[in-house]
């Protein structure tokens, strides 16, 4: 039996599980701000920050560097986060109304 022709194979990556809303807490920030925490990440983790669901770029990108990471948008904004664990692809988004306390 001869070795069969070889064919090229492509793997980009597994994507990230997405966050769940219950890992996303939101507080009261300063007069124009919303503060946003998201726990149970792991370090080196990268969260992104959205302004839209089908948004090319994200306005911010936050490594975590504990389990918890936090940051402030304006108010009244709807944020989409995704994250992206170490050696994986990005995860699909979520929406957070940063509005109101949690």
């Amino acid at each position: 039996m001869t070795e069969s022709s070889r064919v090229g194979v492509s793997f980009k990556g597994e994507p990230s599980n997405p966050l769940k809303q219950s890992q996303v807490k939101t507080a009261s920030g300063s007069n124009q701000t919303t503060k946003i925490t998201v726990s149970g990440v792991l370090k080196g983790d990268k969260i992104k920050v959205y302004s839209s669901i089908d948004a090319k770029n994200y306005g911010k990108q936050l490594t975590a560097s504990s389990s918890n990471v936090t940051f402030e948008v304006q108010k009244k904004e709807k944020i989409y986060l995704s994250i992206t664990h170490l050696g994986m692809l990005e995860s699909s988004r979520i929406g957070i109304l940063a509005n109101s306390s949690k």
